[in-house]
């Protein structure tokens, strides 16, 4: 049994985890218009350029600290996926124009893979404890791996190698780390340095494959002849990934705040919001006119909204009654905490 004492939590943690979600359901809400509208396409490339990686380095810092056997990874993590499993692909259905219905175990669907790339870090990350130089070696997998064809969406695997180096690193990296990202001057750096992304986003934009961001393919699928020069790609996406996800920390705030405790619920957030966006869908809402700048500001603050209204209490509480945590809480005698 697992002695250690749960881990004090950290302000500036909880700060972090709540800023990602937003930035996860504005991501995702804005994504069915970016055929559509050339500023919302600029803003998901730049949100999803660092925020995948940075939930990655923020989960593994968390695991490491509040390491559970594989019991607690099953009814923390594989029940969950269980359940959203069935509720997207109901959701796919009936919004998603799917002409017959199915679940898919081996698949996972829209925003479940994360739940199967992090049962994966977690263990993958005591077997790299054994490993010489493990963070380069993780990384020269993630980049190695965009050759074989093999791998792709199926099991998350394509993402789980993607995204394992900054799971390691976040379990790695030292408390005493996110003490060092205050101050003023670094704060203005670091806000210069966001904007300056988007702008290189807006440069770049036409040249850019959403999927390359993504992870899940290997480069044969994102790119047609060249297929060497995939791994400097991948190397150049993981480079700004590092410097944008360290500017966003520099910006989050040090002490506690009113949304400190909504970054505490982040996994019942992320796992509900997808659904609302499929709905969105499904009514007809991006087939409005969303080139207005006032639409677009609109959508935004809906999206920042809804992660607001789902990190609540409540919103926690009915994600647990969903995926049954109450009574797998009083058959294992543990509490689902949703660190992730």
């Amino acid at each position: 049994m697992n002695s250690r004492p749960p881990p004090q939590r950290i302000a500036y943690i909880d700060n972090a985890r709540f800023l990602l979600i937003c930035l996860v359901v504005v991501g995702h809400a804005v994504e069915p218009a970016v055929g559509q509208v050339d500023f919302l396409r600029h803003l998901h490339i730049a949100i999803y350029s660092f925020h995948i990686p940075l939930f990655a380095f923020l989960s593994g810092y968390f695991a490491d600290r509040a390491r559970r056997g594989l019991l607690r990874d099953v009814t923390g993590l594989l029940v969950p996926y269980l359940v959203f499993q069935v509720l997207y692909s109901v959701a796919d259905f009936y919004a998603g124009g799917r002409e017959t219905f199915f679940v898919s175990l081996i698949t996972p669907t829209y925003l479940t893979w994360y739940l199967v790339s992090l049962l994966c870090w977690r263990w993958m990350a005591r077997v790299f404890e054994r490993i010489p130089l493990a963070i380069p070696v993780a990384f020269a997998l993630g980049v190695g791996v965009g050759y074989l064809e093999f791998v792709d969406y199926r099991l998350s695997l394509s993402r789980t190698v993607v995204f394992f180096p900054f799971f390691l690193i976040g379990a790695r990296v030292p408390r005493a780390f996110f003490q060092r990202l205050g101050g003023m001057k670094l704060r203005i750096a670091a806000g210069l340095l966001l904007a300056a992304l988007l702008v290189e986003v807006v440069w770049w934009d036409p040249r850019l494959e959403l999927d390359w961001f993504y992870g899940g393919q290997p480069y044969a699928a994102m790119m047609t002849g060249g297929v060497g020069i995939g791994g400097v790609v991948r190397l150049a996406i993981y480079g700004t990934a590092v410097v944008a996800g360290g500017a966003f920390l520099c910006l989050v705030p040090a002490s506690g705040t009113f949304f400190s405790v909504w970054g505490t619920r982040s996994l019942g957030a992320y796992l509900v919001h997808g659904l609302l966006v499929k709905a969105s869908v499904a009514g007809g809402l991006f087939e409005l006119d969303l080139s207005p700048p006032w639409a677009q500001a609109a959508l935004v603050a809906a999206a920042v909204a809804v992660a607001m209204l789902l990190s609540t209490r409540p919103a926690a509480l009915a994600t647990r009654a969903v995926v049954g945590q109450p009574w797998l809480d009083r058959a294992f005698g543990g509490r689902w905490r949703g660190r992730s």
